[in-house]
């Protein structure tokens, strides 16, 4: 029996591992077990020969000599074996069979006593097992159903408790029952970064005790409780955290091109400019009022106004552009003057449109009785067709023979119906012609178009304000109103959601482009076929597990200059060029980054706190579910 190489296994042997409570499946099953063995969840431990390891940029195998030895393929490129098989079913070992019935018997022997239970003084059944009071704030939402509201088991029978001792028991699904938080669950931190294969599952009572009594916290961590589960370790944040990253706290450029180096160290000493610097330093141009995570900007009016309004009103945007045609596209002047806009106006309107189509139509004749030969047609207009018009029409704007019969029709549809049809050619490209073309008068239009069929330049009847829509010689043009107009804003938003790179460069183009809004506001790809403007100036929060507050900060350290001991600007960061392209994780910070020692000569030993939980949050997004929010309403109200 000694000498045999097998008097350990199963079959010979009445040894067993104590700290392994399952067999391999194979072994089990053909005495050839494979090297991985099971996992003590009783699940495969692996369906690959190996795992491979990197060096110099090359991976290796490492399959066991017990196996075999290194294999010949070696492994895939990617770093995983290529020799796999199916996953085996791992059996329970003797061992474990026999220690589940023992326990079994001791809950069978308990279960009998909390049936009989025993009486107190006030003659109500008490359990022999009570685990002890719940929390105050669980306690009031459990008192109707009781301990079944978080353990399934109770009330369900003995078959029901049968059920509980052979199974791992988690009270997590019943805590999302009233809590929710982003998805997943189960996993650390509730992020999709941590799932990955084999990784353990987290549940709700590995960090909030309960039945503590009625004025425990549950909530409170220790540091202890948190460093269970990180595989890199440190005592506290003074001694031996990790230092942090590059660019900290950033991780993507801001949504506003603000360059505080060069306005700081340029504009505001400018004699020209230096009278609109903001007075009180940072705080000229940041809300300490509303300081949190982030110190907010008072707003465009209050910190911008004074230097940027111009901007905008210089670069228009050129919605429509009569363009040049090769052959008169427009039949004859007689249907201008009986189209359905004439038929369509307001009794009094109609003699004074006749009017002026009379006028058209008469200078349109050489003598007044010969129409002019339309071999000797010399169009009024020598421009291209408008980029944003060329797209909603789908052709060409550079070629007048594929613009031509797309861009009569649309003139054409314009003085028969109006608004109406350049709406419906906005809404079949997805766009919104309600926000779109707000503003935008019919009759402007019509009159217009009118004119243009005539071959004419337009000339308004009276002063043209070149603010809001207006038309001009031989365009359509929208000047912005205000800083964040809608209209402005609508357009930018439709042509960043077009992905065109034409329309891009056309009108998103921080030099030249309409309205300059992309001057400031950055532009980002956020697909293949998608461009997204960044109206808001607070950032998103891309860091969920970190929490700062500056308002407790700014208290302590006062308003002002005083910013800049965490905040230093970095002159040779190259801030613009991250605005140039559209990634915007790719970026060079404004600020140097802010350094662990700045905070630990404040957070350390015997000074201001510096567990974990002071600067990090564990769920994210949490809230709670609407049952829940009902119910505390219902209890507020008795």
């Amino acid at each position: 029996m000694i000498l045999r190489e097998d008097r350990y296994s199963e079959k010979v042997s009445p040894y067993l591992r104590p700290n392994f409570p399952y067999v391999c499946g194979r072994a089990a099953t053909w005495g050839k077990p494979c090297h991985n063995g099971p996992n003590n969840d009783g699940s495969c431990g692996g369906v690959s020969e190996c795992r491979p390891y990197k060096e110099g940029g090359r991976w290796n195998c490492r399959r066991p000599a017990s196996a075999g030895g290194p294999c010949e393929q070696g492994p895939m490129p990617d770093g995983s074996c290529c020799l796999t098989r199916e996953a085996c079913k791992p059996r329970r070992t003797i061992r474990k069979i026999r220690g589940q019935f023992s326990i079994l018997a001791i809950i069978m022997v308990i279960a009998a006593i909390i049936g009989f239970g025993f009486n107190n003084s006030d003659d109500e059944i008490q359990s022999s097992l009570n685990p002890g009071p719940l929390s105050n704030i669980h306690k009031n939402f459990t008192s109707d159903s009781g301990c079944v509201s978080c353990h399934s088991a109770h009330n369900s029978g003995a078959e029901g408790w049968l059920t509980a001792i052979l199974t791992k028991a988690d009270t997590s699904d019943s805590c999302s029952n009233c809590h929710s938080f982003k998805q997943p669950i189960n996993v650390a931190h509730n992020s999709p970064e941590f799932v990955r294969e084999n990784a353990p599952k987290t549940e709700c009572t590995m960090c909030h005790k309960e039945h503590r009594g009625e004025n425990a916290n549950i909530k409170v961590m220790t540091d202890a409780q948190c460093s269970s589960c990180h595989t890199k370790k440190f005592d506290n944040f003074s001694g031996n955290h990790p230092n942090f990253g590059e660019n900290y706290p950033f991780v993507k450029r801001t949504a506003i091109s603000f360059n505080h180096s060069t306005h700081v160290e340029d504009y505001f000493k400018d004699d020209r400019y230096k009278n609109n610097a903001p007075k009180g330093g940072c705080v000229g141009c940041h809300d300490v009022s509303r300081a949190d995570r982030i110190v907010p900007i008072k707003g465009y009016n209050k910190t911008c106004s004074s230097c940027h309004n111009d901007n905008m009103s210089s670069q228009p945007f050129v919605f429509f552009t009569f363009p040049e045609f090769e052959e008169n596209p427009f039949n004859t002047n007689e249907i201008i003057k009986d189209n359905l806009i004439v038929k369509g106006l307001l009794p009094e309107e109609k003699e004074e449109m006749a009017e002026k189509l009379d006028k058209i139509i008469a200078s349109n004749f050489s003598d007044g009785t010969k129409e002019k030969d339309e071999e000797e047609y010399e169009p009024v207009s020598s421009e291209t067709l408008t980029p944003i018009v060329a797209h909603l029409l789908d052709v060409d704007g550079e070629e007048a023979e594929e613009y031509s019969e797309a861009v009569s029709e649309l003139v054409s549809g314009i003085i028969e119906d109006g608004l109406s049809n350049i709406s419906e050619v906005i809404e079949e490209a997805g766009g919104n012609s309600k926000k779109q073309l707000h503003g935008l008068s019919g009759e402007t239009l019509g009159s217009a178009m009118l004119a243009w069929a005539a071959n004419k330049e337009y000339e308004s009847s009276s002063e043209t304000v070149e603010q809001g829509w207006y038309a001009n010689e031989l365009s359509i043009v929208y000047s912005p109103v205000s800083h964040g107009d809608p209209v402005m804003k609508a357009w930018i938003d439709f042509i960043a959601k077009t992905g065109s790179e034409e329309l891009r460069e056309a009108y998103l183009s921080g030099s030249d482009g309409a309205g300059s809004c992309t001057k400031c506001h950055a532009v980002t790809r956020v697909s293949e076929e998608k461009f997204e403007v960044e109206w808001k100036s607070t950032a998103s929060i891309e860091r969920p597990l970190v929490k700062y507050s500056h308002k407790p900060h700014i208290n302590l350290l006062g308003p002002g200059t005083l910013c800049q001991s965490c905040h230093k600007i970095n002159s040779e960061a190259k801030f613009a060029d991250a605005f140039k392209q559209l990634d915007k994780h790719k970026f060079a910070s404004n600020f140097k980054s802010i350094e662990k020692d700045t905070c630990t000569e404040c957070h350390g030993s015997g000074q201001v706190a510096q567990n974990c939980l002071t600067c990090h949050n564990y769920h994210q997004e949490p809230s709670l579910k609407k049952t829940m929010i009902r119910q505390i309403a219902k209890k507020e109200s008795k």
